[in-house]
């Protein structure tokens, strides 16, 4: 498979480099299948989250006693389903998921095109279609912490409840429809869940007796402040979009190291006031009465930043620690003990080191999921990923443009980082000039105004309103035939057919499957067509090579040394590009041999 990976520690700079390793799990070369415990799920991935974690531990993690040994980054994403172990939920092949990745695996990180992780860690989409893998590959990570921190502090939306009868959990409430045994499908003929095991305090509660996750109404957090010590960043993002969400008259403040733009960042998703981690103690009342009843600190306790937040919080309050470091094994508590303040830490990790006996991080997930299919949240992905000078292509990751470049900022960091490691359910565009394959995000798509959002009444398809009614046979020849693209192994015969051409059928003013009426599209040129497999719904079709190329979706670079035009976006890497062919026989059902 293909992966980010290193053989050594180090910055990232030094060891990461694009490499074809073995599957995780797989014994052999790097073509060797992976072995699936009965637990686990094998999937393709589509957007790996990215965390500072990622890089601290590639640089700062135990010391690697074997050579042939891959370290893969990344502890979290999405991706589709492709195998299951057989005492994982069969229901799950095929299926859209965010998934959380076992920590102790150096060699099965989600910068890898493949992961295998426990199906307890893997939360299917609702089939809507209303969410993007793009989306929700920040949650596993950086979302979890983010709820479960809320959740010790009891700050968990005032709907879970979350009763145990015998042993069977379920939670009540969250306003949505329930989820299916895969793992996150949703029914609408079901009205309750599996639910999230209690956390408040440790130990659990025994069956047959009733936990709540948070006793306090909106009511009474009107005069409730929560603190968030280094808010701007994914976890920070998170933990304000969902205590607004459950919460909208909770007082948040949240602190940044400064700067305007993460000023503004906290702003815009909810914080009250937003102040400097060092303007604590001057800002906020202290002493025996203190002003905070909330506090999650999101940056490492030194003694004079925890000496701060023990004077501003109120008797009874609580405080939960994310950073350890250093500090933490010389942490003063006796201003807490004195005001009797609850202290808690907390790992996303813990729930996988316990195997699952207090908390399944696939309900936890469901939970969040559900928050953004009714729309009531949106991830708070950074805003940096939209700019121009940005790539979050896997292919590009290591470049200076690159998204681990950015991610390994400390400057004016904001939100919640992701790449894009397989197309998932973006667009594959074909070429057949430059015989050059490439994919496009479905967002960009959106956003370039090749892909149209469908604005007819129960639908959630988008559509592409370029793509001419054709039969979907002919395309199909075409493609299989041709020689240079490279899908399908092609017979002398076949390519002859191709260079003598096949008549593509148009027609005007016709239905697509999608319910919209269709504009004549301007006709390729023969031997210039330009094919699209939409990832999402299987569609298939032709674009128009020139509009394309003035919509901004398709640049061309300088000519080859034959004076033969080039694509820019063209993926050149022989194994991300055959990766990309098997996408499409995999969406268009192409049999290898045809």
């Amino acid at each position: 498979m293909q992966a980010i990976a290193a053989t050594q520690r180090g910055p990232y700079h030094e060891v990461l480099s694009h490499q074809h390793v073995p599957a995780a799990g797989a014994s052999g070369g790097a073509g060797a299948s992976p072995s699936l415990d009965k637990h686990q799920v094998l999937i393709k991935v589509a957007f790996s989250d990215l965390n500072p974690v990622d890089l601290q531990k590639l640089q700062n993690g135990p010391p690697v006693v074997d050579e042939n040994v891959f370290l893969i980054p990344g502890y979290g994403g999405s991706g589709t389903v492709e195998q299951v172990g057989s005492a994982a939920p069969k229901a799950l092949v095929g299926r859209q998921v965010c998934f959380l990745v076992n920590p102790e695996s150096s060699n099965n990180g989600s910068y890898a095109s493949h992961v295998v992780v426990d199906h307890q860690c893997v939360a299917a989409l609702p089939p809507s279609g209303k969410l993007e893998l793009r989306d929700v590959a920040s949650i596993p990570v950086a979302g979890l912490t983010a709820y479960e921190c809320l959740v010790k502090l009891g700050l968990a939306a005032d709907t879970t409840k979350r009763v145990a009868e015998g042993g069977q959990l379920q939670t009540i409430g969250m306003g949505g429809s329930g989820r299916d045994q895969a793992g996150g499908g949703m029914d609408e003929s079901v009205t309750t869940r599996h639910a999230l095991k209690p956390t408040v305090e440790p130990p659990p509660p025994p069956p047959k007796v009733k936990a709540v996750a948070s006793s306090l109404s909106t009511a009474d957090l009107v005069d409730k402040t929560l603190l968030i010590v280094g808010a701007s960043g994914g976890v920070g993002s998170w933990i304000l979009t969902l205590a607004k969400a459950f919460h909208p008259n909770l007082n948040l403040i949240a602190t940044t190291g400064g700067g305007e733009l993460k000023e503004q960042w906290c702003k815009s998703l909810g914080a009250t006031k937003v102040i400097r981690h060092s303007d604590i103690g001057q800002i906020l009342k202290g002493g025996k009465e203190g002003s905070v009843d909330y506090i999650i600190c999101l940056t490492e306790p030194t003694t004079t930043l925890f000496t701060a937040l023990s004077d501003v919080i109120k008797p009874y309050g609580k405080i939960c620690l994310v950073v350890s470091g250093k500090s933490i094994e010389s942490l003063n508590l006796g201003f807490c003990f004195f005001k009797c303040a609850n202290v808690y830490t907390e790992t996303v990790f813990s729930s996988i080191r316990d195997r699952y006996k207090h908390i399944l991080p696939k309900d936890e997930m469901s939970v969040i999921l559900d928050l953004m299919a009714q729309q009531t949240i949106k991830a708070p992905l950074s805003p940096d990923l939209t700019s121009d000078n940005i790539s979050e292509k896997f292919s590009d990751a290591l470049k200076d443009n690159g998204v681990l470049k950015l991610l390994s900022r400390t400057d004016n960091k904001r939100g919640n980082l992701v790449m894009m490691v397989h197309a998932g359910d973006g667009l594959i565009f074909m070429d057949f000039k430059t015989a050059s394959i490439f994919s496009i995000p479905r967002k960009e798509c959106i956003k370039k105004k090749i892909v149209n959002k469908s604005t007819k009444e129960g639908h959630t398809n988008d559509w592409i309103e370029q793509a001419p009614i054709i039969e979907r046979q002919e395309l199909l020849k075409k493609i299989t035939a041709d020689p240079k693209l490279g899908i399908t192994k092609v017979a002398e015969k076949q390519a002859q057919d191709y260079q003598d051409g096949l008549e593509l059928q148009e027609a005007e003013n016709v239905k697509s499957k999608w319910g919209v009426t269709l504009k004549k599209r301007e006709k390729n040129a023969k031997g210039e067509e330009l094919m699209f497999v939409d990832l999402r719904t299987g569609a298939l079709g032709e674009l128009s090579r020139k509009k394309i190329l003035e919509m901004g979706a398709m640049t061309l670079g300088p000519k080859d040394e034959e004076g033969q035009e080039t694509v820019v976006e063209a993926v050149t890497d022989f194994a991300e590009r055959d990766d990309l062919c098997a996408t499409v026989r995999q969406a268009l059902k192409i049999n290898l041999e045809g």
